[in-house]
């Protein structure tokens, strides 16, 4: 039986043994819109294996629910190209399990992402956090590994979610910036540098874009206060 907390304090949370995954990632459907050449589910979706029905995974979410796990990714494929999608993150949500969307991007529009805030809205303590795949910062980069064009239409994803989420609800995430140890000859900037994109967005105002690279995970992660000087 794994020990109690008041048994174990001062003793860290991060060294009890787990009751469950603290985080699952389902490929919740085979269907995708691109072919990106290095497809972590290429294999899977060229078997044709089928995927769980819709009741089949409310009946896995309820046992996931019950193991108290925290947290499922959902990645395929492209989890909105399946139609029942939405009513899987819904019914997750009403379990209390916190989600994450890894998506292209490039199939968000405007009546999508005023769901998705619908359903973070029904359920605040349990969050939709979702996750744009970006593989470069110039179209170069990024369209030899998932097409022709993608880049620009995945900007427009990401930019319109912009328009649409409030900034005090978006954290900007990428690689660590120089973890690609080369530097574009032609732009004088990192290759997996994606930060200035979103410099370069002008509806977002100075104070927003704070917001978003600093301010937001400054108060996700609390510790980070001590732990950094605030930027000037």
């Amino acid at each position: 039986m794994p020990p109690r907390l008041s048994d174990t304090t001062p003793q860290r949370l991060s060294t009890l043994p787990l009751r469950a995954p603290v985080n699952v990632t389902w490929e919740i459907t085979e269907a995708c819109n691109l072919d990106c050449a290095h497809c972590l589910s290429a294999e899977l979706r060229a078997e044709q294996r089928g995927e769980l029905d819709l009741e089949q995974c409310r009946v896995l979410l309820d046992e996931l629910a019950r193991m108290q796990v925290f947290q499922v990714n959902f990645g395929g494929g492209e989890p909105f190209l399946r139609p029942d999608f939405l009513d899987i993150l819904r019914y997750a949500h009403r379990l209390g399990i916190t989600t994450c969307v890894s998506t292209n991007g490039t199939v968000l529009d405007d009546a999508l992402i005023d769901e998705l805030l619908a359903v973070g809205a029904d359920a605040p303590a349990a969050p939709v956090y979702l996750q744009v795949s970006l593989d470069g910062a110039k179209p170069e980069t990024n369209d030899a590994i998932r097409g022709a064009g993608t880049f620009g239409r995945i900007l427009a994803g990401i930019e319109l979610l912009l328009k649409i989420v409030p900034a005090d609800n978006i954290l900007f995430g990428s690689e660590m910036v120089g973890a690609v140890r080369s530097i574009d000859p032609e732009t004088g900037q990192y290759f997996d540098d994606t930060k200035r994109y979103i410099d370069q967005i002008r509806f977002v105002s100075d104070a927003d874009k704070r917001k978003i690279f600093e301010g937001n995970a400054r108060k996700v992660y609390s510790r980070l206060k001590a732990k950094l000087p605030a930027s000037k």
